[in-house]
């Protein structure tokens, strides 16, 4: 639960309306915040929330994504000698 694949980085105002509710509250929750103020909380909590469910597997699946776009893009050279 505690690593990178899982983090979503939100105002304490919204991380305190969130809490420490179960999985399927916090979505509703999401979904109908989202639907009434047209848009989501943090793009990384609208891809955690578009899953019906989100755990360790689904975590570590998007920290392997995330550290392999990163390292993709810093191995790109920004300049040209």
């Amino acid at each position: 639960m505690d690593h990178f694949g899982n983090l979503a980085l939100v105002s304490r105002s919204i991380n305190s309306e969130y809490g420490n509710l179960p999985y399927n509250e916090k979505r509703q929750r999401f979904v109908n915040k989202r639907a009434l103020e047209k848009r989501p909380d943090s793009l990384k909590m609208d891809l955690i929330f578009s899953n019906g469910d989100w755990g360790d597997a689904w975590a570590e699946t998007h920290q392997a994504a995330i550290l392999e776009a990163m390292r993709r893009h810093y191995q790109r050279k920004f300049c040209q000698d």
